[in-house]
């Protein structure tokens, strides 16, 4: 049982509570644990455009790269590679934007390299066939 912000009480679990489009409690009455604090799962977003959105792209890599005499191949119903391109396996990313100081980096240059602290160095570069 959990109680709402405005002190009514519901006998449901949290994700019920939560699928009902309820306002989400603050307080555990049991515990009186700030639930504010704890990691509450979230509504999902996306659904079918993003996903149209990227299953558009990945189809458009295969064609831009069979055009160029690539042996590429989409995978389907997969979630990791995207595709197959010479064999390798290739993650397609689509966004709204690229950030800009990228593009202007690569005004300039063939590839970009990148690191984060203690991760993998990373390789960007334009795909022009």
């Amino acid at each position: 049982m959990y109680a709402l912000s405005v002190g009514r009480t519901f006998d449901m679990t949290l994700t019920e509570h939560i699928k009902l489009n309820l306002p989400r409690p603050t307080v555990d009455p049991q515990t009186g644990e700030d639930l504010q604090e704890v990691n509450m799962p979230k509504k999902k977003s996306g659904g079918k455009p993003p996903r149209t959105k990227g299953y558009s792209f990945e189809r458009e890599c295969v064609h831009i790269a069979k055009e160029a005499g690539l042996d590429a191949k989409r995978t389907p119903c997969s979630r990791y590679p995207d595709l197959r391109l010479e064999q390798r396996p290739v993650s397609c990313k689509r966004r709204k934007t690229i950030p800009k100081w990228i593009e202007k980096e690569l005004e300039n240059h063939d590839m970009i390299l990148m690191r984060g602290d203690r991760g993998k160095i990373v390789q960007i570069k334009y795909w022009i066939p």
